[in-house]
Parts: C-alpha cells; sequence; structure tokens
C-alpha cells in the first residue's frame, strides 16, 4: 500500500494507494481524487512537491521525486455556493381550463 498526504490549508488528508507504487499512479489520479475529495475545479487546482508545481497529468508521481508518505500541498479555490430562488406557479381550476394564478393576476391587473 501507498500513501501520499494531502495539505490543502488546515485540512490534511492521506491518500491510500492499495496494492500499487507509485511509479503506476498518474499525476491525473490524484488530481481528480483532490477535486472529489475538495470540489475545488480541476482546472483551478494546483499540486506542488519539495516548492514545484506538478503539471504533467500523464507522469506517474514517481518522476516527481515523491517518496511514500510524502507531504504534497495543495492550492485551489472552491467556487462560492449561489442562491437561487424558483418560483412555482400553482395553477387554478375555472371555466375556463387551467391556468396559472401570475396569468390571473396580469389580466386583472390589465382590467383595472
Amino acid at each position: 500500500m501507498t500513501v501520499v498526504n494531502i495539505k490543502w490549508g488546515r485540512e490534511k488528508q492521506a491518500v491510500e494507494f492499495k496494492d500499487r507504487i507509485l511509479a503506476d499512479i498518474k499525476l491525473g489520479e490524484l488530481r481528480q481524487y483532490c477535486h472529489e475529495w475538495t470540489k475545488v475545479p480541476l482546472g483551478g487546482l494546483t499540486l506542488i512537491y519539495g516548492g514545484a508545481t506538478m503539471k504533467d497529468d500523464n507522469a506517474p508521481l514517481s518522476c516527481f521525486g515523491i517518496k511514500p508518505n510524502g507531504q504534497i500541498t495543495m492550492m485551489g479555490t472552491r467556487p462560492s455556493v449561489s442562491c437561487f430562488v424558483v418560483v412555482v406557479c400553482s395553477k387554478e381550476k375555472d371555466g375556463d381550463g387551467e391556468r396559472g394564478k401570475e396569468e390571473r393576476e396580469r389580466e386583472r391587473e390589465r382590467e383595472n
């Protein structure tokens, strides 16, 4: 089992790769794991080891000089959560069939 440690701000996460060595683990796989853990978009997620930014997602972790139990620093910011207001129109039954409440209110305003 191979373990690498990810540090992101104050948070730390040990990532375990069972039955695999660093030469078999691609950087892109580790970046995907970090994305799923933190929800930081892949495009804004940077991994740093030994002061160098790791960029080639197809390269094995061993190419970056990472040792088992080594610490990798992650940089990146989660996107802010936006609030959305959902308007639900209820339908009222009248003699003309079903019409939305908003439509009926607009008609009343036009009549006045």
